[in-house]
């Protein structure tokens, strides 16, 4: 997979996607952003009315002239009730505005990463820069907004202060605009500065802040005091963290070294300026007046220089950063499938066939499933077992569609398995608790089906949480789990309750992986029971460590190193001798020695 780093190098221009941001922002919500650019322009000419009407006013003084005083004053004056119209009217647009750039980004990136493939969004370097492209999108895109136009306000205002300048002697203006070049030299290279440093500390800052969250969360909460690992947790969450600071310091120096020979040439400038101006009013080449607006305007210009170049180096950091949702969606456009054309909904149990089929997360050079070639009849019940690491869990992701084979076929009846996925309901190892209501725990099953409230008591029965309602205050709309509601489950609830969620869903193949490992071996075996009834007339398949349960199937598939190496029934598996009868002999000596039997 193309690098991060290496995919942000082909987005030179950050002004660029800057740009495509505002289009968005346009086609989303034009008028908002309309209003306040033009809000910007024409607000921010308030300060070279300023400099225009304290010129005119003192000339006019000098010549006595009232009524050319008069009229300068109320010049100021109009330009000072612009300057209190202008903030409230401005902080209300651009509060909308902000908020339309982080739904955009937003929005862009939950679609993208909702069409990528399961292998890709498991893969590391991908999710590292789904990761960046997530992190604090929406304050990060509010932040860019923000700095585009108080860019624009800045360019406005340097502009409306030099425009009466202009007038007075062009060459004063030339001297200022002079005098800034080396200022954003110096800024656009210290942008450049700050975002390497920050693109080569996201990996030691991602990598503290999870140390920092392990140590805090209550998941980890008893290990860490039982083993004693807090205080070494926090070494390496402060070594990480000096290693960042370490790095930023060293990139302040150099920011620092350059804007100091920016500042100094822009300092230099502006003395030039005054000494000319000086000279022609000696000369009598300018009125008296024109001194005041010239300093006034030296002054404001240099207030502004530095704004400008900060707000200009500020704009490029940030606009960088907005690279890391461009760099997200190229991987998530590489890797997204094409739509699959939408099957016809058949009816009664899936038919399930593997051709040939092999699979190897992207770039590994190793197959987790190989070669491999199976059916499983309409209204099969399969048993798969084998050791961890043999590929139980991604033969059944193939078959569910939701991995594509590197090499290979893996057909649901007749057709190519899509994405397509309304037939299958499936329970895997690393389910789900939504921190949503009771109902949503359930009804996710079927999305089309939540209001239904009788089907969801159904489910709740099949999967023995039947009760649960009505332990709960506020029944199906309790919200459940520490971040939003009051109630938790234990272990055992929030997987019967995933159960449940997979049992409110229609489908024609039910898949189980491992979905007992919370539950002791009364109530898997209940719940196996409650499965069978539940798979009537369905096709089903059951990934399980314990092998009692696995006896009742149709067929059981031992799987290792990626391929089946046993099929058939108990006894058949039994009588062969392999590794099926060395496992459920090991289990039944367990289970022998535990509850004091011997032979």
């Amino acid at each position: 997979m193309v690098s991060i780093v290496s995919v942000a190098q082909k987005h030179p221009s950050n002004w660029r996607g800057i740009v495509q941001l505002l289009g968005g922002i346009g086609r989303r919500n034009p008028l908002p952003l309309v209003s306040l650019t033009l809000l910007t322009i024409i607000g921010n000419t308030r300060t070279g009315l300023y400099v225009l009407s304290l010129g005119g006013i003192t000339e006019a003084l000098i010549v006595q002239n009232r009524r050319q005083a008069i009229m300068w004053a109320l010049v100021f004056l109009g330009a000072g009730v612009m300057e209190q119209l202008y903030w409230p009217f401005r902080n209300h647009l651009r509060s909308i505005v902000v908020d339309d750039a982080g739904v955009l980004l937003q929005k862009r990136v939950l679609l993208k990463s909702a069409q990528v493939p399961l292998e890709h969004y498991e893969h590391a370097p991908f999710f590292n820069a789904l990761t960046r492209a997530n992190d604090d999108l929406g304050g990060r895109s509010g932040t860019i907004i923000s700095l585009v136009f108080d860019l624009l306000q800045v360019l406005i205002l340097f502009a409306s202060i030099l425009a009466p300048v202009w007038f007075i002697d062009a060459r004063i203006v030339g001297m200022v605009v002079i005098g800034c070049i080396p200022l954003f030299i110096s800024t656009w290279h210290t942008a450049h500065t700050y975002y390497e440093v920050k693109t080569r500390n996201a990996p030691i800052e991602l990598y503290a802040s999870k140390l920092s969250d392990l140590i805090l969360q209550r998941d980890a909460a008893a290990e860490i005091r039982l083993f004693g690992t807090g205080p070494r947790l926090v070494q390496r969450w402060l070594g990480a963290r000096n290693n960042v600071a370490e790095q930023s310091i060293r990139a302040v120096g150099i920011v620092t070294r350059s804007q100091f020979a920016g500042e100094i040439f822009v300092a230099m400038s502006m003395a030039a300026a005054i000494t000319l101006l000086v000279h022609n009013l000696l000369n009598g080449r300018a009125p008296l007046g024109s001194l005041v607006a010239v300093v006034f305007a030296i002054v404001w210009s240099i207030d502004m220089v530095g704004g400008l170049a900060y707000v200009t180096r500020a704009v490029r950091e940030n606009g960088a950063f907005l690279n890391d949702v461009f760099v997200f969606e190229e991987e998530a456009t590489r890797f997204q499938r094409p739509a699959p054309a939408i099957a016809s909904r058949s009816t009664g149990p899936m038919k399930v066939r593997l051709k040939n089929a092999s699979f190897r997360y992207p770039d590994t050079d190793r197959d987790v499933v190989h070669n491999l070639n199976l059916e499983i009849a309409a209204g099969e019940h399969i048993a798969l077992l084998g050791e961890n690491g043999a590929g139980k869990s991604t033969l059944v992701r193939l078959i569910a569609g939701l991995y594509t084979p590197t090499i290979g076929r893996v057909y649901q009846d007749d057709s190519i398995a899509t994405d397509n996925r309304d037939d299958i309901g499936a329970v895997f190892q690393d389910f789900e608790r939504w921190q949503l209501p009771l109902r949503d725990n359930v009804g996710f099953g079927n999305i089309n089906q939540i209001s239904d409230d009788t089907a969801i008591h159904r489910a709740l029965e099949k999967s023995d949480l039947g009760n649960l309602p009505q332990e709960l205050e506020d029944g199906l709309d309790t919200w459940l789990g520490r971040e939003f509601g009051e109630r938790d489950l234990s272990g055992g609830q929030w997987q019967r309750l995933a159960i449940a969620r997979a049992f409110f869903r229609n489908a024609r193949l039910l898949i189980l992986d491992e979905p007992t490992a919370a539950l002791d071996p009364l109530a898997e075996q209940r719940l196996f029971e409650r499965f069978r009834e539940l798979a009537a007339g369905k096709t089903a398949i059951t990934i399980s460590h314990r092998i009692g349960p696995a006896r009742s199937a149709d067929r059981i598939l031992v799987m290792d190193r990626g391929q089946v190496i046993e099929d058939g029934t108990h006894e058949s598996l039994m009588n062969r001798n392999g590794m099926y009868a060395s496992m459920f002999r090991s289990q039944q000596e367990w289970y022998n020695h535990d509850s004091g039997e011997t032979d």
